[in-house]
Formats: C-alpha cells, sequence, structure tokens
C-alpha cells in the first residue's frame, strides 16, 4: 500500500511540475477537456428543457374558417353542419363579425382603428379544434373545408404542430426513447 501512494504521491508530483512549466498549455488543456466532457452533458440538458418547453407551447390544433361576406344564415347552419361531422374534429366554435369586432376593440390600442373605421370589415368565422395534433389529420381537413361552399379562407396552424411534432421527436430520440412512447400529458414511458 506504501508504494501505491509513494507512486501516486510521485506522479502528482511530476504533473505538478509540469502544470507550472507550462501554464498557458495547460490551462488550455483543462479547458478542452472540460469542454469535451461537458458538451455530452450539456447536449442532454438542453434537449430535455426544450422538450418541457415545446410541451408547454402544443395546444390544441386548430383551424380557423372565415366565412365569404355574402354567406347567409342558412349557409353557416350548414358550414357548422359539416364541420361537426368531420372525422377529427372535436370542437366547433362560430365567431360572429360582431362579436369578432368587440374583441378587436378589447385589444389595447385597437379600440381607436376601430372607431375610425365605417363598418365593421370582420367576416364570420368558425374556429375548429382538431382531437389530436396530428400535422397530417390538420392538413386534410383544411383541404376538405377549402372546398366548401361560402368559404373564403381557411388558415390552418397544421405547420405549427408539425414543427412542434418534430421537435418532440428529435427531443425524443436524443434521450433515447421511441417517438411514439411520448404520452400527451407530458410524461414519458420508458422504452421496453
Amino acid at each position: 500500500m506504501k508504494s501505491w501512494l509513494r507512486h501516486h504521491a510521485l506522479s502528482f508530483a511530476q504533473t505538478m511540475r509540469r502544470f507550472a512549466a507550462n501554464p498557458f498549455a495547460s490551462l488550455l488543456n483543462a479547458m478542452v477537456i472540460g469542454v469535451a466532457i461537458a458538451l455530452p452533458l450539456g447536449g442532454y440538458v438542453l434537449l430535455a428543457n426544450l422538450q418541457q418547453f415545446a410541451r408547454g407551447l402544443v395546444t390544441d390544433a386548430q383551424i380557423s374558417v372565415f366565412l365569404a361576406s355574402d354567406a347567409s344564415k342558412s349557409d353557416i347552419t350548414e358550414i357548422d353542419r359539416r364541420l361537426r361531422r368531420a372525422p377529427g374534429v372535436t370542437r366547433v366554435a362560430f365567431v360572429g363579425r360582431e362579436q369578432a369586432l368587440a374583441g378587436l376593440k378589447r385589444t389595447p390600442g385597437m379600440a381607436e382603428v376601430v372607431a375610425t373605421l365605417p363598418d365593421n370589415p370582420l367576416p364570420d368565422a368558425f374556429v375548429v379544434t382538431l382531437a389530436e395534433n396530428e400535422p397530417e389529420l390538420a392538413r386534410r381537413l383544411e383541404q376538405e373545408i377549402k372546398n366548401l361552399p361560402r368559404v373564403a379562407h381557411v388558415q390552418a396552424d397544421s405547420a405549427w404542430v408539425q414543427r412542434v411534432s418534430s421537435l418532440l421527436n428529435f427531443a425524443a430520440l436524443g434521450q433515447d426513447l421511441e417517438p411514439d412512447r411520448i404520452e400527451g400529458d407530458g410524461h414519458q414511458r420508458k422504452a421496453e
């Protein structure tokens, strides 16, 4: 045991002499070793935090459906019925022109702008909430809704859903988890 301790003491003394002889090079070597050790750990922490942040951003996927200005009450009723029957839709909310204008007036700084308008330029609209944050479902529904009569414009957040989905899958791969094992409530199951 004494020879082992003596050997280690001599090795430590020799190392300290080399450090003292070249302090700049020794400091650079220590920094390079520190960075090399910190990179994988930093990458793991970054991915874990990014995944948690992205989960906090994920909301229900929605599609906004803006109607033509000449849409009648019967057109609105028919569109509402067809939207509610679409597969993958969990909620359909109608936002009338007057309701949208009142909401715009409540936005800070917009009341003065709205007061200068001669009439209400906002269209009637529907906000369609999807059952899943599935990019393909959002794209398919967006195309179907665009073909409905008296629909002027459809705005889907499918690109946003796809980006968040890709980000979560990337983060899951970085943590050695299968992407399809990530549950929607923010908890993870270990790969079996």
